[in-house]
């Protein structure tokens, strides 16, 4: 990873937690910004970054050779029920696969998700 692709995912880190503060407030972008002395116009860029981001993280991993089993979570964990209510805030449809994430997502678990789909 070259010194731009570093500071570029370390501007990701950083976005990520304002991003999901912002979305935890349940206030509108534009009066949160104002608010917490962010640019709406730097926080719209970075948010539209990640979700590029975990785009392209799962082509790649379609893209690869490696073959992959999926199973549900109904089928590891048969008590674990997902909320009728639960609506993304993205999904990402690649091939077979789609991932449904919220902008609640925690910081430390979009950092592993990065972590992961680029060892794959």
């Amino acid at each position: 990873m070259n010194t731009r692709q570093v500071a570029h995912h370390y501007r990701l880190t950083q976005w990520a937690p304002i991003i999901q503060e912002c979305k935890k407030s349940g206030m509108n972008v534009k009066n949160w910004c104002l608010e917490n002395n962010v640019n709406e116009k730097q926080y719209y860029y970075w948010q539209r970054k990640i979700r590029e981001e975990l785009s392209g993280s799962l082509i790649q991993r379609e893209e690869s050779k490696s073959p992959s089993t999926f199973i549900p979570i109904s089928q590891l964990k048969p008590s674990v029920k997902t909320p009728s209510t639960f609506q993304p805030d993205l999904v990402l449809s690649v091939g077979s696969i789609k991932v449904e994430i919220s902008n609640s997502i925690s910081p430390a678990l979009l950092n592993e998700m990065f972590k992961n789909l680029n060892h794959v």
